[in-house]
């Protein structure tokens, strides 16, 4: 549990790992490359990882999520997937980041799940950008709801370029549910 980062930690380490994620591979300087897999390093201390959503499943119930909080969980996430899955992107499965934040005077757990999906190296600029539009903009696309980081990844993405998979006359509020 000391390993856990403080959720604070956590959201800027993930945030700056975005940031270098998203532009080609190809164009990364050493530097980068390391910065890269130093902080996958530091994430992976809380980080559960499994292949499939079944198993994605039974390592929620285990958090003691209800039951029909872990099904609109997983139709979140598994519509990520398929969408990454049909432009061949490269699917390593489903992750639960855990990390820490203080509670009055006792740290409480804050459970982040995500899908693990990369996108080939050979891609071009364009079609890696076109790709994670979509992925990250797949859960409307199947009716459900986007998250906070979905619309994080979109914003950080129009502030790239032009954002094509999100309609831009609506507010991100309008996107997220709730």
């Amino acid at each position: 549990m000391n390993d856990l980062l403080m959720e604070e930690e956590y959201d800027e380490l993930v945030e700056l790992q975005n940031q270098l994620s998203y532009p080609a591979i190809t164009e990364y300087g050493e530097d980068e490359y390391f910065q890269f897999q130093e902080i996958s390093k530091i994430l992976n201390r809380g980080r559960i990882h499994v292949d499939t959503l079944a198993e994605y499943r039974f390592v929620l119930f285990l958090t003691g999520m209800k039951a029909k909080d872990i099904d609109e969980l997983l139709a979140h996430e598994n519509a990520h997937v398929n969408v990454a899955e049909s432009f061949n992107a490269i699917v390593h499965g489903y992750v639960l980041d855990i990390s820490m934040k203080w509670e009055g005077n006792r740290k409480a757990f804050v459970l982040q799940p995500a899908a693990d999906v990369d996108l080939p190296y050979d891609w071009s600029e364009e079609n890696r950008r076109r790709v994670s539009e979509l992925m990250a903009y797949a859960p409307k696309l199947y009716g459900e709801c986007l998250s906070e980081g979905d619309i994080k990844i979109l914003e950080q993405l129009r502030q790239r370029g032009k954002v094509v998979a999100m309609p831009t006359a609506l507010p991100e509020r309008a996107l997220a549910c709730g």
